[in-house]
């Protein structure tokens, strides 16, 4: 089974997230990224795992979040 670990509006942003993942060594894919650009934006692209790499990658993104927003940025996942 798979869950949505996080989600967003912008296709930049769950690229990022989704290559953070990968990079680690966890599988992940975008769910409904075509949807978002077909309906302009107004649908979130959701990065999708493997239920057992969820907790992981609910960390890695957490640590992203904080490495980010020590450098102004906080668009990403729990901000």
């Amino acid at each position: 089974m798979t869950r949505i670990v996080a989600a967003t509006r912008n296709p930049v942003l769950a690229a990022l997230w989704r290559g953070v993942l990968e990079r680690a060594g966890i599988p992940a894919y975008l769910a409904d990224e075509q949807m978002n650009t077909v309906y302009g934006g107004v649908l979130s692209i959701k990065v999708v795992v493997r239920d057992e790499d969820y907790d992981e990658a609910r960390r890695l993104l957490e640590e992203a979040q904080q490495e980010a927003a020590a450098g102004g940025d906080e668009d990403l996942p729990g901000s």
